[in-house]
């Protein structure tokens, strides 16, 4: 009996700390064919013109920096 009273306290907790934590921050790079992509941390511009970047899935991109329309942030829910 004893055990059912911290287990039912700990559930709770790790609910609710799932819930407070539940959005997602995002960078979104939209393109200007209209196709965005989904970066973690903001991309940066390198000297020779191009963004190089991991997206959420780790696939690399390097991409000119006149194909991109903009670099915004973004929150998705999980």
């Amino acid at each position: 009996m004893k055990k059912i009273h911290w287990l039912f306290p700990l559930m709770v907790f790790l609910t609710a700390c799932s819930m407070v934590n539940s959005n997602q921050k995002l960078y979104e790079v939209r393109m200007m064919s209209g196709d965005s992509l989904y970066a973690k941390s903001k991309p940066t511009l390198e000297e020779d013109g191009y963004y190089r970047f991991n997206d959420v899935n780790k696939q690399r991109y390097i991409i000119n920096k006149d194909l991109v329309l903009f670099i915004e942030p973004t929150t998705f829910k999980k």
